[in-house]
């Protein structure tokens, strides 16, 4: 359970960080807006370190073609709460073990 919530806390802050920065272009700021609750889900799912980088690529390549529309938003939330999660394992799994 802790894991989970570290996940989902990390997620929120980043989504919000996303929102809150000018370094982040439009789509980022939008997905991050819009669909906070689909990355919250898939910030506590497994197996994102297999996928995430493949579906980067593939948002990436819609967004250079111009089919950048809602879902590819839906597609980078839920690759970003994958992320998130990769994220907040590296940082707090070596707190957690050393309780």
């Amino acid at each position: 359970m802790s894991e989970n919530i570290t996940h989902v806390a990390s997620t929120e802050d980043s989504f919000h960080f996303i929102t809150v920065s000018d370094r982040f272009s439009p789509e980022f700021k939008r997905v991050s807006q819009r669909y906070v609750r689909l990355a919250r889900l898939t910030s506590v799912t497994r197996g994102g370190d297999r996928f995430s980088v493949s579906l980067l690529d593939r948002i990436r390549t819609a967004y250079k073609n111009g089919k950048f529309d809602e879902t590819q938003d839906r597609k980078l939330a839920f690759t970003l709460g994958w992320i998130c999660h990769r994220a907040a394992d590296r940082c707090m799994k070596p707190v957690f073990h050393s309780f």
